[in-house]
């Protein structure tokens, strides 16, 4: 399965990790790109509405909200999360995104 990313920004943000974190993210990807829907805990965690979240755990937690679209998975918005929970004006920034994808 393909794995697109919705904008720039988070090239950005993968451009601005450190060696050992950006490696984690690859793997990530490489599962995603393999497995598909099938990933699961502790790699992926659903969120409801078709959103999903791809987790590293480490000195730095890094989250990539995503979504499945026309046969691809679409990584919507990256964070590095800071506290337990997930912001809410992040998975506001994905339901916006995805609600775009799914327009077209």
């Amino acid at each position: 399965m393909d794995v697109d990313f919705y904008s720039s920004d988070i090239d950005e943000l993968l451009l601005s990790l450190d060696k050992a974190s950006l490696r984690k993210v690859r793997g990530l990807l490489v599962a995603l790109n393999r497995f598909g829907n099938q990933l699961g805990l502790p790699q992926s965690k659903a969120l409801g509405d078709g959103l999903f979240e791809l987790r590293t755990l480490g000195k730095i937690n890094i989250r990539l909200l995503y979504t499945f679209h026309n046969g691809k998975a679409v990584i919507l918005h990256g964070l590095i999360k800071k506290t337990d929970r997930l912001g809410y004006a992040d998975i506001i920034i994905a339901k916006g995104r995805k609600f775009h994808l799914d327009k077209i």
